[in-house]
């Protein structure tokens, strides 16, 4: 396959399509949705990114999760029941 030459900069949307500075679609467009997944005021992004995964295709669209998982006690153990929960939340949330 060859090499991704257009990213997203600027994205404005209008009812009909997407576009960016040079009216060119993006190969490759990188949100970021940050904070606690599950607050209220970030619930219109999860939205938004929900929908966006559905006008542009499941294929077409990947998310990756970020997550801490700290390692505490003597012996060292990791702790992944939160990363869990979130996985959780996100899959129900249709991400």
């Amino acid at each position: 396959k060859t090499p991704v030459t257009q990213f997203s900069t600027v994205l404005h949307h209008t009812s009909t399509s997407w576009f960016t500075k040079k009216d060119k679609p993006p190969e490759v467009c990188i949100i970021e949705l940050g904070g606690t997944l599950g607050d209220i005021e970030s619930m219109p992004f999860v939205e938004a990114l929900r929908q966006l995964q559905e006008h542009v295709g499941y294929k077409n669209m990947c998310f990756i999760h970020v997550s801490l998982v700290p390692v505490l006690g003597s012996p060292s153990e990791q702790k992944t029941k939160p990363t869990q929960h979130s996985v959780k939340q996100m899959m129900q949330l249709g991400l």
